[in-house]
């Protein structure tokens, strides 16, 4: 996973309109803290 791809996708979205910056931070939080297992549950028939 890149971290600075998906950090700069998630500053694009932050500054959508309407968007719940709340919830982005929150999804950020996971992804960075979590285990690629767990990330794995997200989809779990890609391939890596």
């Amino acid at each position: 996973m890149n971290i600075e791809l998906l950090k700069e996708k998630l500053e694009q979205l932050k500054k959508r309109p309407n968007c719940s910056k709340g919830t982005i931070d929150q999804i950020e939080n996971w992804l960075t803290g979590s285990h690629i297992l767990q990330r794995l549950r997200i989809n779990p028939y890609r391939r890596i």
